[in-house]
């Protein structure tokens, strides 16, 4: 949170990061929209405007641009269930590749099951 301290909306937290800077964030205020989840890209972030000079006149303070912050999913859970497991066969080496995992190792498990309970408990209650 200290990083991105005056760089993301306050009514957003981020949960998860990519390799390439950009956040995953939840929304935490505004009744209306609380609980959906955002894609905030780095890349046009109203910090670089600023340093680029850019003329801002409709933007009084960070709560007030979303340029940058697109939203993902309605939910957490539709988040999640948008999840996919890749088998890229392009990487030969994949140890390589891998900068650093930051999940246990059975998270995928418990998602995955997480979500057959879901879906099972949706069924029962059509």
């Amino acid at each position: 949170m200290e990083q991105y301290y005056e760089r993301i909306p306050t009514s957003i937290f981020p949960i998860a990061d990519d390799s390439a800077g950009n956040l995953i964030c939840i929304r935490v205020k505004d009744d209306e929209y609380r609980g959906k989840i955002y894609f905030w890209d780095h890349k046009n972030e109203l910090v670089a405007k600023v340093m680029l000079d850019e003329d801002l006149k409709d933007v009084s303070s960070i709560d007030n641009y979303w340029d940058n912050v697109y939203l993902i999913a309605e939910s957490f859970i539709d988040f999640i269930r948008s999840l996919e497991m890749k088998n890229d066969n392009i990487v030969e080496d994949i140890n390589s590749k891998i900068i650093g995992i930051n999940m246990s190792s059975n998270f995928m498990e418990k998602m995955r099951l997480a979500r057959e309970k879901l879906e099972a408990k949706e069924k029962r209650e059509k």
